[in-house]
């Protein structure tokens, strides 16, 4: 492992003040689920950072937080997680999963970044870190569980909406398929859960896409809409999960505009070739009205 020389450290926050309530998922599922992640992506992270991943988790803090870090000193990256986010009582196993995958997306989820801290790179926008969640992530994550996986095609038939965008997207191939409407419907209980943390004006809809363009890349998180459109798109992406991606292409290993009309990122945060926008800058072309 190669010893670091610069003294940067980075910490990528997620804070999610939601109550702690009794139930949820369960300490076995909480500690699968991160095992499984571990064993998915240890080898990559150490390989990109020679530093060792690290899930620094606490079943018995009450407190709602998940937090993605580099510490270089350290030889540290990897996730902080407590437990009091996963009992929240909409919490599923598979939501879980998408929070966490929505951390690492942060320090290995590609184009757009924010910032480059020395050596550092991996700083992947808000909005991005959660369409790599769902484009890479969980569908990796889904993929260890095998033919288990096509039970969620029974589930279609009270999202006939998922399953037609999904067949479109992945022409029919089965297993394909199940992943996609797993991960849509997963999508949807992670809306659910910030919903009930914050209730929007207007809940979000899967079948109803934001109209809105921004444009510059948004930096920072948008409206509920736009994070359940950008979970459902990195969901349709078809691209393989295994392709790495690039803090330097937005378009390599992901779908885009130039190859793609399903599975892209949408407008509502993302401006294809564009700059991201600077911190304190209003990037709406109409800026919402607060919920």
């Amino acid at each position: 492992m190669k010893k670091y020389t610069n003294k940067y450290i980075l910490i990528l926050v997620l804070i999610i003040s939601i109550p702690s309530f009794a139930s949820g998922i369960d300490e076995s599922d909480f500690v699968s689920t991160i095992e499984k992640l571990e064993r998915i992506y240890g080898a990559f992270v150490e390989n990109r950072f020679q530093a060792e991943l690290v899930f620094k988790s606490k079943w018995a803090d009450p407190s709602t937080t998940a937090e993605a870090f580099v510490r270089t000193i350290q030889h540290e990256v990897g996730v902080k997680i407590s437990g009091g986010l996963a009992r929240h009582p909409l919490m599923t196993k598979d939501a879980f999963a998408g929070i966490l995958c929505h951390e690492l997306g942060h320090l290995i989820g590609g184009a757009p970044i924010s910032k480059v801290h020395g050596d550092i790179k991996s700083d992947s926008v808000e909005l991005q870190a959660d369409y790599w969640s769902t484009a890479k992530c969980l569908r990796r994550y889904f993929l260890t569980e095998g033919e288990q996986n096509l039970l969620w095609l029974k589930k279609s038939d009270t999202a006939p909406y998922i399953l037609a965008k999904c067949e479109l997207a992945f022409k029919n191939n089965k297993m394909n398929v199940a992943i996609c409407i797993r991960s849509a419907l997963t999508s949807i209980r992670l809306i659910q859960i910030m919903e009930d943390y914050a209730p929007p004006r207007i809940s979000a809809r899967i079948d109803t896409p934001s109209s809105k363009i921004v444009p510059k890349t948004e930096r920072y998180y948008t409206d509920i809409q736009c994070r359940l459109d950008t979970l459902f798109q990195g969901s349709l992406c078809n691209q393989d999960p295994d392709l790495d991606v690039k803090d330097d292409d937005e378009n390599y290993g992901f779908c885009n505009l130039v190859d793609s009309k399903i599975g892209t990122r949408p407008l509502c945060w993302h401006a294809p070739g564009k700059e991201v926008f600077d911190q304190g800058e209003t990037s709406y072309i109409n800026a919402p009205e607060a919920p």
